[in-house]
């Protein structure tokens, strides 16, 4: 009686073997990017506020604050963030076209700042600069624009404003 017991036992596993042993199959793909020149700007600055201190008559100034991130070809890639003032301010206020607008650029690394610029409704003027093969942080890098606006007695009293645009490009 164990003999069949076990010849029983025996075939009913021999019956589910092939059950027990599955097929498997698999396959492989590649996975490709191309990466190519980006860049983002934020104005952290929503209004940037002019003041004066000291003596009578000294120039307003303020601070616009910026964060970028860029990635510029590797080779001959160049980038550049500039500002350009979109209208002039209101009449009988200060004045773009007559100069009275200028500014100073701070960019951390991998930017190169720009020197003194006069601000101009006509045309984007340099904020910072970026070379071939330039990287910022995932987080993004800082910049700024200081500004000065001349406090010219011939100013009528009043606010005075005027919009900047500020952009970012990478090759």
């Amino acid at each position: 009686m164990k003999k069949y017991f076990w010849v029983g036992i025996c075939g009913i596993l021999a019956a589910f073997a092939p059950l027990a042993s599955a097929d498997s199959a698999s396959g492989t793909t590649t996975v490709s990017v191309t990466v190519g020149p980006e860049a983002s700007l934020t104005v952290d600055t929503a209004t940037t506020s002019l003041t004066t201190t000291g003596t009578v008559f000294n120039d307003y100034t303020g601070t616009t604050n910026l964060t970028y991130k860029i990635r510029t070809s590797t080779g001959s890639g160049t980038g550049s963030i500039t500002a350009q003032v979109q209208a002039d301010f209101a009449a009988n206020g200060p004045s773009v076209a007559s100069g009275d607008l200028t500014y100073t650029c701070t960019v951390s690394s991998p930017g190169s700042a720009c020197s003194q610029q006069t601000a101009s409704t006509s045309a984007a003027t340099p904020v910072a600069t970026f070379g071939a093969d330039a990287h910022s942080a995932d987080t993004g890098n800082s910049a700024s624009t200081t500004w000065t606006l001349k406090n010219r007695p011939q100013i009528k009293t009043g606010t005075y404003s005027v919009t900047v645009t500020y952009t970012i490009s990478a090759t």
